[in-house]
């Protein structure tokens, strides 16, 4: 009869595992169709979206910038260098670089508003991190046992 009862217990103690597994399952699947957490997220994951965007396109522009200055640097160093000896090629070369230098101001200036565009791309995904870390914790709260 010792063996019917620690059976029965067996089997009540299951069936309260059982139970609060479903209720665990429960609290987390309201946890995670909060739509105010899921907007959080969602805000979360597009400003993270947005400063990585951002943060290639500085790249880029900062790349430019430095080939312009690279090929600037080396027309520079042609011209002022002495090897070339042709006065029409000199002032081509002149030219050249006028021009040159003109397009590497407008690129740095590209480069520095991408970066603006990036510093300030990272300030609002740090702003929908912390609200989705407020959102969670609150949320967290509401649903705790």
């Amino acid at each position: 009869m010792s063996a019917a009862l620690d059976l029965a217990r067996l089997q009540e103690v299951d069936t309260r595992i059982a139970a609060l597994s479903a209720d665990v399952a429960a609290a987390e699947s309201l946890v995670l169709r909060d739509p105010d957490l899921e907007r959080a997220r969602d805000a979360a994951a597009a400003a993270e979206r947005e400063r990585q965007s951002l943060e290639v396109d500085a790249a880029a522009g900062e790349a430019e910038v430095n080939a312009l200055q690279a090929r600037i640097t080396t027309l520079d160093r042609k011209l002022y260098g002495g090897s070339v000896h042709n006065p029409q090629d000199l002032l081509d070369m002149q030219r050249e670089l006028d021009v040159l230098r003109s397009r590497r101001s407008e690129a740095e200036d590209r480069a520095l508003a991408q970066l603006d565009r990036a510093e300030g791309a990272a300030a609002v995904e740090r702003a929908g991190l912390e609200s989705l870390r407020d959102a969670e914790a609150r949320r967290a709260s509401q649903v705790a046992p």
